[in-house]
């Protein structure tokens, strides 16, 4: 077997089981997301009509929503000539809209819906006839329904004001027609969610159209598998429509200082949203899902959910640190007006999940006072306002670091070191605050509030001393050089 072959063999295999795993993936979108078929009715007054007369067209679709159709007109002859493309606005799945031919012949009127990400296109078409002059009429009978949105499976009202028989047409959202011979007033029963529509009906001519919203009355259910949960975990909500094709958002609410506050909005996935809270405080916690409803249904309210959050207690440790993250020994801790005295800087607690006001104090001294909010077993480091002073003393006139120098500091706390070698000395951990540092006769104040380093001269008798017997040894050496010069000359 070629190398050639074994390639084009590994590259057909490759490509075949990509194929079925995209055609997975895509049938399975289609099959979680499958969209709808829409419907579109076109009603006129007369399939005939006189030249340069205004005509109404009744334009019905469902999905009843606020979206634009195409209106296409062609005048049928041997060329089929387009005549006018109009795009047209409707409301809630309805529009009235009026033409004009000015020109005999025949025409179709074709109406179409490109669809949206939740319904499949739709199209329809209606002939009129316009003649040079014809004696058409409309039916003025007028309709009259007591409710224009109604509860699927209850019954309408509609009143019919004629002096004889006439067929009453019923569209329903389907575009299944009822047909009914009335001389007055009927209740009619839907069995369909959507935009219905009704009109009368006599020898090709029709009155002017009702419509009719029906909707479902739907149940919402809010629950989640975990009741009674530890504060600082994430419990999911889930809010469930007893209905299918629901679309839209869903709010959901929690009661806080007597009232209802909404905290989450969520988009309805097969008829079902997914809300995530994170517990808070301990406590008892009540929610409600509200949905404002489509087009196919009306709006509804959850059940009012109950959740108990309970407090987890987790050993926790707490480190009190200076600023160089060193650990500061013998420090008292304050929790809740309660003091704990720490061990080699730090202390173990049992603590509840929750926010804690926290005092830290060192030498009768604070050095930390703020907030730890406590969510699980760990090293919570408090970093204290605690310095490192570092004095270096040196000689004057001449800069000659001073060893053995005893440094004392006093304010907040009091205390002596030694300088080394370097003229050095260093006071690891002060609190912050003021404090004086003395030196034999010497006194300097500072305000420490971070890690400072300070020189300090100290003047030398003994250098003063030295250094006075050079000057006039310089000068005598001058006056002597001046007197030879003189002699030298005379």
């Amino acid at each position: 077997m070629s190398n050639l072959y074994k390639y084009i063999r590994a590259t057909w295999i490759t490509a075949y089981i990509l194929s079925i795993l995209i055609a997975n993936i895509v049938s399975q979108k289609m099959y979680s997301q499958p969209k709808l078929d829409s419907h579109i009715l076109l009603l006129t007054t007369s399939n005939t009509t006189n030249i340069y007369r205004d005509n109404n067209i009744y334009i019905i679709l469902n999905p009843p929503l606020n979206t634009t159709i195409i209106l296409k007109i062609n005048k049928i002859n041997e060329y089929h000539n387009l005549v006018i493309v109009k795009p047209i606005e409707i409301e809630n799945g309805y529009k009235e809209y009026t033409i004009r031919f000015n020109e005999t012949g025949t025409y179709t009127l074709n109406i179409s819906w490109s669809g949206d990400q939740y319904y499949n296109p739709s199209w329809t078409k209606q002939t009129i006839e316009v003649k040079e002059e014809i004696n058409t009429t409309i039916l003025n009978h007028n309709l009259y329904i007591d409710n224009k949105t109604i509860e699927i499976g209850r019954p309408i009202k509609i009143d019919i004001n004629i002096d004889k028989p006439l067929y009453l047409e019923i569209y329903s959202p389907m575009l299944e027609k009822y047909l009914y011979r009335v001389n007055g007033s009927i209740e009619f029963t839907p069995n369909e969610a959507g935009l219905w529509t009704c009109c009368l009906e006599k020898n090709g001519l029709r009155s002017r159209p009702q419509i009719f919203y029906v909707k479902r009355r739907t149940k919402m259910v809010l629950e989640t598998g975990q009741k009674i949960i530890p504060s600082g975990e994430e419990v999911e909500i889930v809010a469930t429509i007893g209905s299918e094709k629901c679309f839209g958002k869903i709010d959901l609410y929690i009661w806080k200082n007597n009232r209802w506050i909404k905290i989450d909005t969520e988009k309805i996935e097969q008829n079902t949203c997914r809300f995530y809270w994170k517990t808070s405080r301990e406590g008892k916690y009540i929610f409600k899902a509200e949905w404002s409803g489509d087009i196919y249904h009306f709006k509804t309210e959850s059940n009012i959910l109950n959740i108990t959050i309970l407090s987890r207690k987790i050993i926790t440790t707490l480190e009190t640190l200076d600023s160089k993250g060193r650990k500061i020994i013998g420090t008292k801790i304050i929790i809740q007006n309660k003091t704990y005295f720490t061990i080699d800087g730090k202390i173990n607690l049992i603590l509840e999940n929750n926010i804690y006001n926290i005092t830290v104090l060192w030498k009768n001294t604070v050095i930390y006072r703020g907030q730890i909010n406590i969510t699980r077993g760990k090293i919570y480091k408090i970093n204290c306002t605690v310095y490192e002073l570092t004095i270096r003393l040196v000689s004057w006139p001449i800069p000659i670091p001073i060893k053995g120098q005893p440094v004392t500091i006093i304010g907040k706390i009091k205390t002596t070191l030694i300088t080394d070698k370097n003229g050095e000395t260093c006071f690891k951990q002060l609190p912050k605050g003021n404090y004086t540092i003395k030196i034999d006769n010497l006194e300097e104040k500072i305000n420490l509030n971070k890690n400072t380093t300070i020189e300090i001269k100290q003047q030398s008798s003994t250098q003063t001393t030295i250094l006075t017997i050079i000057i006039l040894i310089v000068i005598v050496l001058l006056i002597l050089t001046k007197i030879e010069v003189i002699i030298t000359k005379e």
